[in-house]
């Protein structure tokens, strides 16, 4: 957690600061010293916001910086937009804040103040059961050790509401299952039966969803799922992106395959 206090100035005011916090998310406001967080919970902090109050919000504005793990120092940003991560499962290492005239320039680039995730994951899989939930770009499943894939549950981030993503998923011996939604599981657990084929629609202001792919490859064990982020593209709600990744015995390579069309959604 942390605490923020502002000495020596002769303006009224305090500094108000939330902290974003593993497995709770942003937490209330706090202000005068307070602590912020979860201090002793051995959980991560990700992001924080801070702004100011009194004349001096009317004086200055409040610049704040964070150094997080991977990304090292982040670009600044003020007056209560977040800076750090969300979603990403990085922690907060150091912190920065400076007090600047109102109006002022900033005491350097702004660029890469705070970044989020979209999309998270998790997969069910053959022996471990679910897995820790990824982001956009991450391999959820295992490699080289033969275990299928079993069922999967898939979230938008955000402002974004539960029904702006559907996925459905072809399970071994039921074939094609309903339509689920944001969060939602989609597949089977205990009953030992693999999944064959995904299909997923997604309604997003700034994105649209693609699906890489996963199949079974015999005797390799299954490919693990890779989601992605495409920016700025829109696609109507009603459309269905899909691409598989199929082994080829004969070349003894993946080859993936972009579904057309006017196949998508068919069980072939």
């Amino acid at each position: 957690g942390i605490k923020v206090r502002i000495d020596g100035t002769l303006y009224t005011g305090t500094v108000n600061y939330q902290t974003y916090m593993q497995g709770k998310g942003w937490t209330d406001e706090a202000q005068g010293y307070e602590a912020c967080g979860l201090p002793g919970n051995g959980k991560r902090m990700e992001a924080v916001k801070m702004s100011l109050t009194g004349q001096l919000a009317e004086h200055y504005d409040i610049y704040y910086r964070v150094h997080a793990q991977s990304y090292g120092w982040m670009g600044w940003t003020k007056n209560g937009e977040p800076a750090g991560t969300i979603n990403l499962s990085k922690r907060i290492e150091a912190i920065q804040v400076v007090l600047v005239e109102k109006g002022a320039k900033a005491p350097g680039s702004t660029e890469n103040a705070f970044v989020q995730s979209n999309i998270t994951y998790s997969t069910h899989v053959q022996t471990y059961g679910w897995q820790s939930a990824v982001c956009e770009g991450e391999v959820s499943g295992t490699e080289g050790k033969a275990k299928r894939l079993e069922a999967i549950k898939i979230s938008l981030q955000g402002d974004a509401s539960k029904n702006d993503i559907s996925y459905k998923v072809h399970v071994q011996t039921y074939g094609w299952q309903d339509e689920v939604h944001g969060g939602e599981i989609a597949g089977t657990t205990g009953k030992s039966k693999r999944l064959f084929r995904l299909n997923c629609r997604g309604k997003h202001r700034r994105s649209t969803i693609s699906i890489i792919g996963f199949t079974y490859r015999p005797m390799a064990g299954w490919i693990g799922l890779k989601m992605e982020n495409q920016p700025g593209r829109k696609v109507c709600q009603s459309e269905w992106k899909q691409s598989r990744l199929f082994w080829c015995p004969k070349e003894k390579k993946l080859r993936e395959i972009q579904v057309p069309p006017l196949l998508r959604n068919k069980d072939y």
